[in-house]
């Protein structure tokens, strides 16, 4: 299978500079009312969702030439270290995980995963997203 080629690929690193207002603004756009979150001074624990898209090579990790009529993206697990603060300078860093191809009642599945690690300036784990993808 073409996608078990990939188990292991990296994306390159992705920089990120943490700005108070980009903070405020997703703590809002998510109805978060923590005054710490809408005030800028810490991003809300699911903060690092938004930079999965960038973090993950912008959709180039998963394998998406495939023979199936539909993609849907299943889940994401997210882990937390420490909080993300204005002025951080983040690296994020992605690998393609696993593909599992099943037979269920649809037909045939394959399910993908891919986790993205976070690490400051000085090399330490911030955080962490593993996601999902299921095609059939």
């Amino acid at each position: 299978m073409r996608a078990r080629a990939r188990i292991g690929m990296e994306t390159p690193p992705v920089h990120f500079h943490i700005d108070r207002s980009d903070l405020r603004r997703y703590a809002l756009a998510c109805g978060e009312t923590w005054p710490a979150y809408v005030d800028g001074d810490e991003a809300a624990p699911t903060f690092i969702s938004a930079l999965q898209t960038e973090g993950m090579g912008a959709g180039q990790l998963f394998e998406a030439d495939l023979p199936f009529a539909s993609m849907l993206h299943s889940d994401d697990t997210v882990e937390v270290y420490r909080p993300i603060r204005p002025g951080d300078v983040l690296t994020a860093t992605a690998r393609y995980c696993d593909a599992v191809l099943k037979d269920s009642t649809r037909g045939l599945m394959l399910f993908q995963t891919a986790e993205m690690l976070l690490r400051d300036g000085e090399g330490r784990a911030v955080g962490r997203v593993a996601s999902s993808l299921v095609s059939f």
